[in-house]
């Protein structure tokens, strides 16, 4: 594809979006129009939007209607709401790898070339799980995954890989999950057993309770002053 596609691909989910989005997202879609901001709209727009704006975003990137730092907001903002929407709306993992490249989102900061990674996964197989490119650096945070919704029919599974860092992105996320993006762990294997992981998915369910009571402490001191 060159400029030219890439306008008339972004100008056609323009028109969609224009036709379909509820009145009160379309101040925010006006608003990524004029360049000022592209991450309002992810919060503005119903779920199943959000994937869509993002391939959207991504065209007009590519047809020079924005830059980099724009749509890697609105990726980053898309994918943290519920990246679920965005693997609905890309056609093929190729594609899904080449906006997250063109997005320019960093290197994770580490001191070692190569990082140990982990996802955690309930009911998939290994090669399915091997091919998600959500992972941790936390292990406890990939058990808490795999551990959280217990189902008998849906076995756990927690994979660990490592990686060189220079594959690896950041996508800048708020969550403290300590997420990154990976698309080449077909090597990672099997860590640990269910009993591990169940110890694991405790220590990290302690520490985020621990850490909203403390927020809500903190919050609740400021209002008092």
């Amino acid at each position: 594809m060159n400029t030219i596609a890439f306008m008339l691909t972004a100008h056609s989910l323009e028109q969609h979006l224009k036709s379909q989005l509820p009145s009160y997202a379309v101040r925010d879609f006006e608003e990524v129009l004029a360049g000022r901001n592209s991450v309002g709209i992810m919060g503005s727009a119903p779920n199943e939007f959000r994937g869509i704006i993002a391939v959207w975003i991504y065209y007009r990137c590519l047809a020079g209607e924005c830059d980099a730092a724009f749509y890697r907001d609105a990726l980053s903002a898309a994918w943290e709401h519920d990246h679920e929407m965005i693997l609905a709306a890309v056609s093929n993992r190729r594609m899904l790898r080449r906006m997250f490249r063109w997005a320019e989102f960093p290197i994770p900061e580490h001191s070692q070339t190569n990082i140990d990674i982990w996802r955690g996964t309930r009911g998939a197989l290994l090669h399915r799980a091997r091919q998600g490119i959500s992972w941790t650096a936390d292990r406890d945070v990939a058990c808490w995954f795999a551990m959280r919704h217990p189902h008998p029919e849906r076995k756990p599974l927690v994979l660990k890989a490592t990686i060189p860092k220079i594959e690896l992105l950041d996508p800048l996320n708020g969550r403290d999950e300590y997420e990154v993006i990976c698309f080449n762990a077909a090597t990672a294997n099997v860590d640990g057993d269910p009993e591990e992981w169940r110890l694991a998915y405790q220590r990290r369910e302690d520490a985020k309770n621990t850490a909203q009571r403390l927020a809500l402490s903190r919050a609740v001191a400021r209002l008092s002053k």
